[in-house]
């Protein structure tokens, strides 16, 4: 008899548990049969959605279940098919002045709050991409203006390759938390934009350092090469950072790289990058939408005489990035693309560097001039014609309304107090020989005049052709000239440093 109320201890607990587990089974059935209506990561309190196209809206439901979204006074519904998935477009919605709110409702209600229209950028590549806000000193000089109308999306994919699926928008007035992680190019191109056109841009930044150019395409379309077993085992980064926010409505990219543009990833990048821009136009459906390009920095030995000949020894690599520049020049053949020199820049990871401001300044003048239709320069002086003349070689110059000029670059060693030269630098000549000699030369009008006492009867010049080119060469807005070659030669792959 003593044992008695252990007897009913022990039936209680068992009832309590058992009340327990047929609960959780409930949910847990409930929750199965119920299948919510799911949404990517893209969509988000504070988010941009674009403006002036058409605007997708996707996720997941029960199959045949009916799915309908509310965005301020325009509604729409569907089904979804068989397997969950669904879809509405609406028609394109001019940028109101108000924040609104996106509903989407099936057998549950989503409800995004402080939806605004604007322009949407995706922000990818690695490299000065990857450069967080946090390491620019022009960050703390002053506080970012329009501060709800800069919003960055960012997954934790794009800074971790470990964590996947998860992601957020974030208002510029909040970045003071967030500027560690957020791209300081992507904000100060966001930033000059929001500035210039009177709106709200959204920056989606899918960057992602030391992975190969060929993972940024869809596996599917990435060609020879993709099958070897080594090339396999990297983390693909379009299906991580891209394929999520496709079809997200978007009005162009922006695009810089690092590490994979060093090496031999000079050479086979040529014919990467286009197919990269090609596929994603593709699986975006959007059209050309633009798709603008920074050029490498500087980087490597700067005491070079007149060029770097690209050599290997092991895995070292010297001289790989005037064909990176190159390469990307090699994408201007492609409809709307646009090009960024950025050669005259250099040391990015020093907060005192203002590298990261510039080259968001100067992928913003591409922007602002090829998409918004602004009468501003977008670029340097370009090289259009050479022409050999006994001793002498004549480069004549595009200008685009501006002139030449000798100048100094804007990141100079904030230490010595910088001095200017008052002679032409980064320009070489080459006669019979294969051997480079430096070039002296003068500006006349829209053209330099070069010559070389070693090269009596020069047969071909290259400017800036170095890994940390040194050239001078300028516009009177700034800009400076890009890199280029009058010879057809190619890269010897092997060589002994």
């Amino acid at each position: 008899m003593e044992s008695l109320p252990q007897h009913n201890e022990f039936f209680k607990r068992f009832a309590v548990t058992l009340r327990g587990r047929l609960i959780g089974i409930f949910f847990l059935t409930f929750s199965v049969v119920r299948a919510d209506v799911t949404l990517p990561p893209v969509f988000g309190d504070h988010m941009v959605l674009q403006q002036g196209i058409t605007l997708p809206v996707w996720g997941y439901a029960s199959p045949g279940e009916r799915v309908s979204v509310l965005f301020g006074k325009c509604f729409q519904e569907t089904k979804a098919d068989d397997s969950g998935r669904w879809r509405i477009t609406f028609a394109p919605f001019s940028s109101p002045k108000k924040s609104q709110r996106l509903i989407i409702k099936g057998k549950n209600r989503i409800e995004i709050q402080d939806v605004i229209l604007g322009d949407v950028w995706v922000c990818a590549g690695g490299g000065s991409m990857s450069i967080p806000l946090s390491k620019s000193l022009e960050t703390m000089k002053e506080r970012p203006p329009f501060d709800d109308q800069i919003r960055f999306f960012f997954t934790d994919s794009s800074l971790d390759p470990h964590h996947y699926g998860k992601g957020r928008w974030v208002v510029s007035s909040s970045l003071e938390a967030c500027k560690a992680s957020l791209s300081a190019v992507g904000y100060y191109f966001a930033r000059d934009l929001t500035s210039s056109q009177h709106l709200a841009i959204g920056m989606i930044q899918c960057t992602r350092d030391a992975i190969p150019l060929d993972s940024w395409i869809h596996a599917n379309k990435r060609g020879a090469g993709s099958e070897n077993p080594a090339f396999l085992k990297q983390p693909s980064a379009f299906n991580e950072l891209i394929l999520p926010i496709i079809p997200f409505s978007i009005s162009g990219v922006i695009w810089s790289d690092g590490e994979t543009l060093l090496g031999e990833g000079a050479l086979t990048n040529r014919s990467i990058l286009p197919r990269l821009i090609r596929n994603w136009r593709k699986e975006w459906a959007q059209g050309p939408f633009p798709f603008y390009l920074a050029t490498p920095v500087r980087s490597g030995d700067e005491n070079v005489s007149s060029v770097d000949h690209y050599q290997r020894n092991g895995a070292a690599v010297r001289g790989s990035l005037p064909w990176a520049r190159e390469a990307i020049a090699g994408t201007l053949e492609l409809s709307a693309t646009g090009m960024a020199v950025t050669d005259d820049l250099g040391d990015l990871d020093d907060p005192s560097s203002q590298g990261p401001l510039l080259i968001g300044r100067r992928l913003a003048l591409l922007a602002r001039h090829r998409f918004y239709a602004e009468e501003i320069s977008d670029s340097g002086p370009e090289c259009r014609s050479i022409s050999f003349e006994k001793n002498k070689v004549r480069v004549s110059f595009e200008t685009h309304g501006s002139h030449l000029t000798l100048a100094m670059s804007p990141v100079a060693s904030q230490g010595d107090f910088p001095r200017m030269s008052t002679s032409l630098k980064g320009f070489a000549l080459r006669g019979e020989g294969g051997r480079w000699f430096p070039a002296q030369g003068r500006i006349d009008g829209e053209s330099v005049v070069l010559t070389a006492d070693s090269v009596p009867s020069p047969k071909a010049v290259r400017y800036n052709w170095k890994d940390s080119p040194d050239g001078n060469l300028y516009d009177f807005k700034g800009l400076p000239t890009r890199s280029f070659r009058s010879d057809s030669d190619q890269p010897i792959v092997s060589g002994n440093l």
